[in-house]
């Protein structure tokens, strides 16, 4: 907008008038705003109750997952600041896809000092992607060592809740440094049950077939969660030894444990995967059971196709 962009002025009035409902339309007018539009936005956002700010970024959240072609990245950005903590954390959730570099700062920051334990969480956990771009050489490498050194620091911190150190461990895995296989061991071998839950998906994210060992112990664990985070570390790991356990989990009494082996085979692929999902394909009765085999199937088929080899039927 060259002065005042009329169009833009008058949905900011619209989402401000709190005695009107959002609309799905507004909302999605948000998507990929130039900079004035974005100075314009923060002037009207503060004007505002908390609840409303809240609503809106919870919707935004809520659009940005369901469709794709959406990006409220920079206003995700500015609210992540907001007054408001319920507002950080949403905000913070909401950049979920997104990969700028300038952010890791920011969310180290709410990481380590936010007064909200739930931003703090929030933040932790989303520094995860950034610290995969770190060990596959996208970040600089000045970022990848803060990044690594400060959520070591939150985890070996016990003073800190379990879960902010949970999603530190969670976070720093994809590096292959020594102190980080170091700290999923420890954290695998403490008696609080969330830090061995972490450990467990840490593993798949390291991705380091030494983790293989302790991921076959897990899928037979009693406990769901660990079984669960087996499951999905198995996946990340993509060894084919572990397809037959993961068949026979597709019959396990928990449906989350279930959902996971299918899509760990999904990721594995092969011939034996695709077998033993058909197999349960024919032999299940229930019907989610039967949408989640034929959807890990068809992205099995889909992979294949994109490398280039034959679609080969599961019997042949």
């Amino acid at each position: 907008m060259s002065q005042e962009n009329p169009e833009i002025s008058e949905l900011f009035e619209r989402l401000a008038d709190e005695n009107t409902s959002l609309k799905h339309t507004d909302l999605a007018l948000l998507s990929d705003l130039n900079n004035q539009e974005i100075a314009a936005f923060k002037d009207f956002w503060t004007g505002m109750s908390p609840e409303r700010r809240l609503d809106i970024v919870s919707r935004l959240g809520e659009l940005a997952e369901d469709d794709v072609s959406l990006d409220f990245d920079s206003i995700f950005v500015r609210t992540m600041h907001d007054p408001n903590p319920e507002v950080r954390a949403k905000s913070v959730d909401g950049l979920w896809e997104c990969n700028r570099p300038s952010l890791v700062d920011h969310l180290l920051s709410l990481s380590s000092e936010d007064p909200s334990m739930e931003v703090r969480i929030a933040a932790t956990a989303a520094l995860g992607r950034y610290s995969m771009m770190g060990e596959f050489g996208q970040l600089p490498e000045k970022t990848s060592q803060l990044l690594q050194t400060s959520l070591l620091a939150i985890f070996k911190n016990t003073n800190l809740p379990v879960e902010l150190r949970r999603r530190a461990l969670e976070s720093v895995s994809p590096f292959g440094q020594p102190q980080v296989i170091t700290a999923i061991s420890q954290a695998h071998n403490s008696p609080e049950h969330l830090l061995r839950v972490g450990a467990v998906y840490a593993m798949g994210q390291n991705a380091s077939d030494q983790w293989e060992s302790v991921i076959t112990s897990e899928l037979n664990n009693d406990n769901n969660d660990l079984r669960y985070e087996a499951a999905v570390a198995a996946g990340e790991l993509c060894l084919e030894r572990f397809i037959p356990k993961l068949v026979s989990m597709i019959e396990d009494p928990d449906m989350e444990v279930q959902l996971a082996s299918i899509q760990a085979l999904a990721k594995i692929g092969g011939q034996d995967a695709k077998k033993g999902l058909t197999e349960n394909l024919e032999s299940t009765s229930s019907q989610a059971i039967r949408e989640m085999i034929t959807t890990a199937l068809t992205d099995i088929e889909a992979d294949e196709s994109a490398a280039g080899m034959p679609a080969i039927s599961p019997e042949e």
